[in-house]
């Protein structure tokens, strides 16, 4: 199978907007060394101005499927734009979930100095071709919903 992983960054522009933020998520998806995925923004309620932004950043590197209309869930969302991208580019292997609130990230090497991890969606895949699972989950560092419901529940 040629698809390997179909990668969801998902938006909402309902409350508020982070155009830089966005894009620097979306470039530490595109900065990944792993061949056979596509990029895919499912922007929900975004404005004009945000979709112009990452059109004329990411142009044909990545694909746009935009939700204007109605009140939707992530779930909704994302299940039909997966849906959306199987029907345009064929079936995955897998289909993986980013937050808006995600950047794939950076370590502190033994000299302490920041450093990207290219590897991160190898190691999503490897993890999860490693045994018969149907799901694979990360934890993040950033939008774990902590500050919201106090630090006490952080580890």
């Amino acid at each position: 199978m040629k698809n390997k992983l179909l990668v969801v960054y998902n938006t909402c522009g309902v409350k508020a907007e982070n155009i830089e933020y966005y894009t620097a998520s979306i470039d530490s998806i595109l900065e990944q060394d792993f061949e056979d995925c596509k990029v895919v923004v499912s922007m929900f309620k975004n404005s004009f101005e945000c979709k112009k932004a990452l059109a004329q950043k990411f142009g044909n590197k990545i694909s746009y499927v935009f939700y204007d209309e109605g009140i939707l869930s992530i779930n909704q969302t994302f299940n039909k734009t997966v849906q959306i991208c199987v029907e345009k580019f064929g079936k995955f292997e897998g289909y993986l979930y980013v937050d808006s609130g995600v950047i794939f990230g950076s370590f502190v090497d033994a000299d302490n100095n920041f450093k990207q991890n290219p590897h991160i969606l190898k190691n999503i895949y490897e993890s999860f071709k490693s045994g018969p699972y149907s799901m694979v989950t990360l934890q993040v560092d950033l939008d774990a919903g902590y500050q919201q419901i106090g630090d006490e529940y952080s580890s």
